[in-house]
Parts: structure tokens; C-alpha cells; sequence
């Protein structure tokens, strides 16, 4: 399992963000025609952070793109659906919700995720999409199974 897909798995258990988006998360790119409210989780870069001389191994870090789309009606305020579902992803920064969060997803063992920044977009085309770019770094390690503290990478 990819770190991306990871954190998609991760954000689709956080009951205030499925109340939100239901199943409507993608990795890196988006169906035409999805209903908004949705989020798209792509990854902007994958490194290893203990490189030996018998090859790479160990802990990885990955920053994480996560992208929530609302879309503007009239009589609805996309800004403010966008900062909820955010708010969602986030959590308190206790690990409830991403941020703050260390826990296994699949294979994956996330051993910390941390909010970086955030941008506020408008695309003012026939769309009309209201977007919260949010960067996460993302440490983790690939290869464990549910129940072992070894991991394999």
C-alpha cells in the first residue's frame, strides 16, 4: 500500500469526515462528474530517511497533498462546507482525526502525520469549486502486519 492510499484508508475511518464525503475519496485523480463534497490524496514526495550502505531501509517520510472540494450553489456557502470538512480531516490534532494521527492502515505503519499548511482556492470556471489544499508530512513504514511491531519496508 502506497503512503497515499494510506492516508485516504486512514481519512474514509474518520466518521465526521465520512458524514461529510461518504465514500467519495480518490488517490491523485478525480472521475468526472463526482458530486461535491469530495477529497483527493496525492503524494508530492517519497523518501527514505535512513539510507545504509547495504541499501535503503527503514523509516520513510512522505509529503501528502490532500485536497477538499465543495462546490458553490446558490444558497450554499462552499467555504464554509470546505472549512468543515477540513476541520474533519484535521481533528483536534489529538490523532483522532489525520493530524497528530499514528496508527496502522493495511501494511502501512504511520508513526506520525503532521499538518504543514494550508491554501484556499477558487476555481471560477462553470465548475465553481471551492478547494482547501492542506500539505501533511507523513512518517511511516511499509510492510507491517496487524498484531507485529517488526517492520519489514
Amino acid at each position: 500500500m502506497t503512503p497515499e492510499t494510506a492516508v485516504l484508508t486512514r481519512l474514509l475511518a474518520i466518521p465526521a469526515v465520512v458524514a461529510i464525503i461518504g465514500d467519495r475519496g480518490f488517490v491523485h485523480t478525480l472521475p468526472q462528474g463526482v458530486p461535491a463534497p469530495y477529497v483527493r490524496v496525492s503524494a508530492i514526495s517519497d523518501v527514505s530517511r535512513a539510507t545504509q550502505l547495504r541499501g535503503g531501509g527503514g523509516p520513510r517520510e512522505a509529503q501528502i497533498q490532500i485536497d477538499a472540494f465543495a462546490r458553490e450553489t446558490s444558497g450554499a456557502d462552499a467555504y464554509a462546507e470546505v472549512a468543515a470538512l477540513t476541520a474533519a480531516i484535521d481533528g483536534p490534532g489529538d490523532g483522532t482525526g489525520l493530524d497528530g494521527y499514528r496508527g496502522v492502515v493495511g501494511d502501512v505503519m504511520i508513526t506520525g502525520a503532521l499538518r504543514l499548511d494550508r491554501m484556499t482556492r477558487y476555481d471560477a470556471d462553470e465548475q465553481r469549486l471551492v478547494r482547501f489544499q492542506t500539505d501533511y508530512r507523513v512518517h511511516y513504514r511499509r510492510g507491517v502486519t496487524r498484531g507485529s511491531i517488526q517492520c519489514l519496508t
